[in-house]
């Protein structure tokens, strides 16, 4: 799959936008050593772990990085799949609108738009850090760039999103690309508002 561009020459692109609540999501194995030196903070200061990695001064003393950088399971920024998320496709040049609707309702008339996948991640040996750093807004925002005279037709739309899962809890399920006709919509032109971080030690 190759990222659409857009020409400035061709007018005739669509405009992807999901809004609603999302987040950036990281789920990382946490080694022996950053185990032990959270442990300590935790117990002897009395930190949490959100103080720990939100305290830049703590991290630099204590050679920790930032919570987003442990990520070697998992990582993704995107708009969460759920009753209140929304869906607008429209053209910008001439402002139709093809859909201004719940995403589950265009889902309800386009049972193939959905593309679901397994993202299940269990501790071994390691606890695991997962942290999720909610906004809401425009959380995905794309352009569909079409040939001279060509429609858009919605069923060349697909939706991905991952089921996340930790320790066998449902943590979210994040839709994580927009396909258009074999082609990887990239996700820019976003407006959100940050709100809440949540971060867990998961073992």
């Amino acid at each position: 799959m190759k990222d659409i561009k857009i020409s400035k020459k061709n007018s005739n692109y669509i405009c992807v936008e999901i809004s609603g609540k999302g987040l950036e999501l990281v789920v990382g194995e946490i080694d022996k050593l950053l185990y032990s030196k959270l442990g300590e903070l935790m117990d002897e200061k009395d930190y949490s772990v959100k103080d720990i990695f939100e305290n830049s001064e703590i991290r630099s003393n204590n050679d920790i990085n930032e919570w987003y950088e442990l990520d070697n399971l998992y990582h993704a920024n995107g708009p969460v799949y759920e009753e209140q998320t929304a869906i607008k496709i429209f053209n910008n040049e001439s402002a139709e609108v093809f859909f201004d609707c719940k995403l589950k309702d265009l889902y309800n008339d386009f049972e193939e738009l959905l593309v679901f996948n397994e993202a299940y991640f269990d501790n071994n040996n390691d606890p695991i850090l997962l942290g999720k750093n909610w906004e809401k807004g425009v959380l995905y925002s794309g352009f569909i760039e079409l040939g001279d005279n060509e429609k858009f037709n919605p069923e060349k739309l697909k939706i991905h999103y991952d089921e996340v899962m930790v320790n066998n809890e449902i943590q979210c399920e994040i839709i994580t690309k927009v396909v258009y006709d074999g082609n990887v919509i990239e996700n820019s032109n976003i407006s959100s508002t940050g709100y809440l971080l949540e971060l867990s030690i998961e073992s």
